[in-house]
C-alpha cells in the first residue's frame, strides 16, 4: 500500500479555506498528483485541507471521501495549572526540549513532561492516532499495542490524504512508531508538499513503512508561488 500525504495550501485562517496564493499552490498540487497513479482521495473536512483535496480530484476526476478525524489538532492549556510554552503550540513545545540537555526528545516520554501534561494536544492526537488506525483496518493492517504494524492481508491501493502540518504529523508518528513532537519537529511539511509512504503488502507478516519522499514542494517552489515569510 502506499499513502500520499499533502498538506493544504496557504490559509486563510479565520475562514478557515485558501488565499489566492494556496488556491495557485493546490492547483500546481494537482498536476503533480497527475502523476501519482491514485485511487482514491480523502480528506480532512477542515475547509482549507478540503479545498486543496477539490482540485487533485476534479484533475484525476475523483470524488473526495472525508475523514473527520483528520482535522487540525488543537493545543492550549487543559486548566489554569497547566504550564506551557507558546500556549502548548506543539513545534515551538518541541523546539524547546529538543534544546534541553536532560531530555531526549526521541525517547522519554513526552507525554508525562509538563509542557505536554496539561495541554490538549494530547487528546486531540490521540483522536487522529485512533482515527487513522481504524481507518488503515480496511486495508488489512493493524496496529499492536507495541506500535509495530501487522499485515492481515495484501493491499496494492494508492491512496491520497489532504491534511494538515499537525494532524499529518500525528499520523505519520503512529505509522512510523515515533513520538509526536519529534515528528513534529523533523518530518515538517509545507503548505501543499507532498510526502509518500510505502507500506509492504506481505499477509500475516508485521511490516515497517517505508518514506519514499518528504516533504516534496518542487511543484511550488519550481513556479515560484512559494509563501515567503
Amino acid at each position: 500500500m502506499r499513502i500520499v500525504f499533502v498538506r493544504h495550501g496557504h490559509p486563510d485562517y479565520a475562514n478557515d479555506c485558501l488565499t489566492e496564493l494556496g488556491k495557485h499552490q493546490a492547483l500546481a498540487c494537482a498536476e503533480k498528483m497527475a502523476g501519482e497513479n491514485i485511487k482514491a482521495i480523502y480528506s480532512s473536512t477542515c475547509g482549507r485541507a478540503y479545498e486543496t483535496a477539490e482540485a487533485t480530484a476534479k484533475r484525476i476526476g475523483l470524488s473526495i471521501i472525508p475523514l473527520d478525524f483528520m482535522r487540525e489538532i488543537r493545543w492550549g492549556e487543559i486548566d489554569k495549572t497547566s504550564e506551557l510554552i507558546d500556549d502548548g503550540h506543539p513545534w515551538n513545545t518541541a523546539e524547546q526540549l529538543s534544546q534541553n540537555e536532560d531530555f531526549n526528545l526521541l525517547h522519554d516520554d513526552w507525554k508525562s513532561h509538563k509542557y505536554f501534561s496539561g495541554n490538549i494536544v494530547l487528546k486531540s492526537v490521540e483522536t487522529v492516532c485512533d482515527g487513522f488506525a481504524e481507518w488503515m483496518t480496511q486495508f488489512g493492517y493493524k496496529f499492536l499495542e507495541n506500535g509495530k504494524l501487522y499485515c492481515e492481508k495484501e493491499c496494492n491501493d494508492i491512496v491520497a490524504i489532504f491534511s494538515h502540518g499537525g494532524s499529518g504529523a500525528a499520523a505519520l508518528a503512529k505509522l512510523f512508531n515515533l513520538p509526536f513532537p519529534y515528528v513534529c519537529l523533523t518530518y515538517a511539511m509545507n503548505f501543499t508538499s507532498i510526502t509518500v509512504v510505502n507500506i509492504p503488502s506481505k499477509a500475516g507478516s508485521i511490516v515497517m513503512p517505508r518514506l519514499l519522499r518528504l516533504n516534496d514542494d518542487r511543484h511550488v517552489t519550481t513556479e515560484k508561488i512559494t509563501f515567503q515569510m
